[in-house]
């Protein structure tokens, strides 16, 4: 497991996850677009430590950073 905090996108098919670090809090944006259900749009303002914890999760799950 990694515990390095990356800014940036993830995505993995059609699910993107946003994080964007402000001092020790961090903003995650999640967006679902898929013909199959409606859009769906999150956004929570979480410590560093829970945003390290939710990226790794889509890390070990196969998610790819394209910024």
């Amino acid at each position: 497991m990694v515990d390095k905090f990356y800014e940036g996108v993830w995505v993995s098919e059609g699910h993107t996850v946003s994080y964007e670090q402000h001092g020790e809090e961090v903003s995650i944006r999640e967006t679902i677009d898929s013909p199959n259900i409606d859009v769906y749009n999150s956004h929570v303002r979480t410590s560093l430590e829970s945003a390290i914890k939710n990226q790794n999760k889509y890390i070990e799950l196969g998610y790819d950073k394209i910024s």
